[in-house]
């Protein structure tokens, strides 16, 4: 996957284990990528 705003390479979210974490109910839960188990360098979680 990439970036939308920079097309740059996404990396797994260390916050939430890339979405490998599970949350509240088995659900993803994680404020650092917006629940997608993603960031990018320059966007954080909002690269979408």
């Amino acid at each position: 996957m990439t970036c939308t705003k920079c097309h740059a390479p996404l990396h797994d979210c260390q916050s939430c284990n890339g979405g490998r974490a599970s949350g509240i109910g088995g659900r993803l839960t994680c404020s650092a990528c917006n629940n997608t188990g993603a960031v990018c360098r320059s966007h954080g979680g909002h690269w979408k």
